[in-house]
């Protein structure tokens, strides 16, 4: 069949871009989104929009380990690079003589391709759907040292397990995610633009229906501990307490509505203190601005103010 070659040509059809593969050490262009932390003073006017809001979130524990993404098109990455693929004699070593074998790998990637099976039957049956688990592999104690700081062996947890943390889902353009996934991320942070140019992808952080499919599918996960208003969730003190008590690691909290994702963990030493406080005097001064001064405002201000505290100062 003759092909136009001429774009001119009403009858001119671009020659389809071949699929990518990937290679090792090339960026992959599904990363997870940005994580704002309550101590990052850069992000203080989008902690202070998010509590002014007062929505509902899921908070998950921050496990501690090293980050692991595997590929409904058969590749592994770290956060950042392919790491490696599908396929006989693949063993991934870790940090403190902790590996992942082959038959582990292979009992993964299965995995993937059944919870990618399941959402295609139930949500995508006519789309293309390229599938990504994001989890941390645990090793021994912590990334710093051998010791189970967070008593990880007490909540059935162990070295070289890998728990899902969140799930990605890239589709075309025109698909519409499913209101199961209302807490999805648009995540469209690319490396590789004419690869996904045509396509959205997007983050999801673990909601209860996602908890449901990932158990249906033998995948190892974290567990939701809490599901309220952010404002109601941080005047609780748990998670602050169970930090401080070396019961957990951190918290990451997400917006059922999507807004995003929230860190609060503990920070040992914040240089500049005086520099948190003087971003929150010019929020506060940009509030006065718009003539949004308000009593609540302050109270949130007052807020955001003890949780950086809270942090470590």
């Amino acid at each position: 069949m003759e092909r136009f070659t001429d774009p001119t040509h009403p009858c001119f059809e671009p020659k389809p871009k071949p699929e990518m593969k990937k290679s090792l050490r090339q960026n992959h262009p599904y990363r997870w989104p940005k994580t704002i932390g309550f101590h990052t003073q850069n992000d203080v006017d989008q902690l202070v929009k998010h509590l002014e809001e007062d929505n509902l979130w899921y908070v998950t524990e921050k496990l501690d380990g090293c980050v692991l993404i595997i590929s409904s098109e058969d590749w592994l990455a770290s956060p950042s690079r392919i790491i490696g693929e599908r396929g006989a004699g693949m063993v991934l070593e870790f940090y403190q003589g902790v590996s992942l074998k082959e038959d582990k790998i292979e009992t993964l990637f299965k995995n993937t391709h059944t919870l990618k099976d399941k959402l295609k039957l139930a949500h995508f049956k006519d789309d293309e759907l390229k599938l990504m688990l994001y989890g941390k592999v645990i090793l021994k104690g912590t990334v710093s040292s051998r010791k189970d700081l967070y008593n990880y062996r007490e909540k059935n947890i162990y070295p070289g397990d890998f728990i899902c943390f969140g799930i990605g889902l890239v589709l075309p353009k025109n698909v519409q995610l499913p209101s199961e996934f209302s807490n999805a991320v648009l995540n469209n942070r690319r490396e590789d633009l004419d690869e996904i140019a045509e396509q959205n992808c997007f983050a999801v952080p673990m909601n209860p229906y996602l908890c449901k499919l990932l158990a249906c599918c033998a995948i190892d996960h974290n567990r939701i501990c809490m599901s309220q208003k952010l404002n109601s969730i941080l005047d609780d003190g748990k998670l602050i307490q169970d930090i401080n008590k070396k019961k957990s690691g951190g918290y990451v909290l997400s917006g059922q509505a999507g807004e995003g994702l929230l860190k609060l963990i503990p920070i040992p030493n914040i240089l500049c203190v005086h520099d948190h406080r003087e971003r929150l005097e010019k929020v506060i001064e940009l509030l006065k601005a718009v003539n949004h001064s308000t009593p609540k405002n302050a109270q949130i201000i007052n807020k955001t103010t003890a949780l950086i505290s809270a942090d470590g100062s």
